[in-house]
């Protein structure tokens, strides 16, 4: 079986009206590579050299509430980043 591609569906539920508000939200309140909002406050951002490294510091920033959230990522995903992402539950 091949790998999913970076750009497969990490999740099966679909994502419902009261998280797509916060979907225009990410990249408007913080301008970082990896940003985590929920209901529309940002609970994780970072700049780091890499996009693994980003989203590995945003999600220490609060895990607890990034438990749900949104993710904003401005690069290109790579394995090992959606790796990272696929480690909590995210809408």
């Amino acid at each position: 079986m091949a790998a999913p591609s970076c750009r497969a569906r990490l999740s099966a539920t679909t994502t419902s009206w009261t998280r797509r508000a916060p979907t225009r939200s990410p990249a408007s309140c913080v301008a970082r590579p990896a940003s985590i909002v929920k209901h529309t406050n940002p609970c994780g951002a970072a700049e780091r050299a890499t996009l693994l490294e980003a989203w590995q510091s945003a999600l220490a920033g609060d895990p607890v509430s990034a438990y749900g959230g949104v993710v904003a990522l401005t690069r290109e995903v790579d394995d090992a980043t959606a790796q990272g992402l696929a480690s909590i539950f995210l809408k």
